[in-house]
């Protein structure tokens, strides 16, 4: 029912700092891992994290292409991050069933029902 693996998911990740670029590549490890189980994953461990490529790309900003310049710095990374999954398998799971009536009244049959008023109970005057 319950098991553990070891897998390798590589993530990328992208800010306007190192330290942004490198959380936001972290962060993607769950999504990656989700999406190749159905199984409900119950830990993600890091064992392991080696860097495939990481950059830095600078582009310089003007207002009205000459006024105010400044330089801007967007960090990218892509990581190959090895960790260990422990998941609970749905499947293995023996659900017993059981079977109940509930006996309901539709809306249809309600009206109906108001519409019966007895005669002594009519409130309306008899006119001759």
């Amino acid at each position: 029912m319950k098991e553990q693996i070891e897998t390798m998911v590589r993530v990328r990740g992208s800010g306007d700092t190192r330290r942004k670029a490198i959380a936001d590549a972290l962060n993607a490890v769950q999504r990656t891992v989700l999406q190749g189980t159905s199984h409900i994953i119950l830990r993600i461990e890091p064992k392991n994290i080696s860097v495939v490529s990481a950059t830095s790309k600078m582009t310089e900003e003007k207002f009205l292409f000459f006024f105010l310049p400044r330089q801007r710095e967007l960090y990218s990374v892509v990581l190959d991050v090895t960790v260990n999954v422990t998941l609970l398998d749905v499947q293995a799971i023996d659900f017993k069933r059981s079977i109940s009536f509930k006996q309901s009244i539709s809306t249809h049959q309600c009206d109906a029902a108001k519409s019966r008023i007895p005669a002594k109970h009519d409130r309306r005057k008899k006119t001759m």
